[in-house]
């Protein structure tokens, strides 16, 4: 899960079992007044103290363990659906479903919910219910004079997070040739943290003024049962462009309708 989150760890075994997990973490140093106050009264910097907000303790709380003690008999209401309804698996369809029979189903089962959650705690809150996991927030103190857990080794240090340690998000549009996509005509590279939040669009407008009126053309009515219209491809050229909240991020050169086909995107 680490690794999938883009995290570099180690799993360190002893005796065949994975006893601790070694990992790579950032961490922030801020320049404090630490002697002697440790940091309550900030008049000068004096030492650079190592600070980890991401590191928490948390605080456990149990809810009422609602699935063992009101258990729901799923079994014997997919039955009771099979029992009535008409099956056909072969053509992949169902019909007939007692409909009122999962509802009086479901409704006699919130309401044994209901009844153990009241005769426990008639006042109880969902966290009451589910359990809870709150952050142990700490009140104000003095700094510590390092980190809150054990410090291997440091890597290396910098100002701002290196362009390579950031994530980022990157959308590319290509030409495609025989299944195969060629050199992306629209590329963009961005951190999540520019994006998160915003839009990030892709349009196509015709090349010149004669492409539109081309393409005005070349646009008859719509099919009266499917309601598509057909337009050529190649007969218009086009640009395409991204914009970035309204903004212009990226634009290619005229290409007709049908180059553009290949998309990727990743995180």
């Amino acid at each position: 899960m680490l690794g999938q989150g883009g995290i570099p760890n180690t799993a360190l075994i002893s005796g065949g079992t994975v006893k601790s997990i070694r990992m790579e973490h950032v961490w922030v140093e801020a320049w404090v007044d630490f002697e002697p106050s440790r940091g309550i009264k900030n008049r000068e910097g004096d030492r650079w103290i190592p600070m980890d907000a991401s590191f928490k303790q948390y605080e456990f709380s149990e809810g009422m363990k609602l699935a063992g003690n009101v258990p729901f008999d799923a079994e014997a209401l997919a039955s009771q659906i099979e029992q009535s309804a008409t099956i056909n698996e072969e053509q992949g369809w169902v019909q007939n479903i007692p409909q009122t029979d999962i509802e009086n189903s479901l409704q006699q089962f919130q309401s044994q919910l209901e009844d153990y959650i009241n005769s426990q705690n008639p006042d109880a809150t969902v966290g009451d219910v589910l359990g809870l996991r709150e952050v142990n927030i700490l009140p104000p103190r003095p700094l510590a004079a390092g980190l809150p857990y054990e410090h291997i080794v440091t890597q290396q240090s910098f100002s701002e997070v290196p362009s390579s340690l950031r994530h980022k998000f990157k959308y590319e549009l290509a030409t495609q040739s025989y299944g195969y996509p060629g050199s992306p005509f629209i590329s963009i590279n961005e951190p999540t943290v520019k994006l998160a939040g915003k839009k990030l669009a892709l349009s196509f407008r015709p090349a010149t003024d004669d492409d539109q009126a081309i393409i005005e053309s070349y646009i008859p009515e719509p099919d009266p049962e499917t309601g598509e219209i057909d337009v050529s491809g190649q007969l218009t050229p086009l640009f395409t462009s991204a914009t970035f909240q309204g903004n212009n991020a990226c634009n290619s050169s005229s290409l007709d309708m049908l180059s553009s086909g290949g998309l990727k995107a990743s995180l």
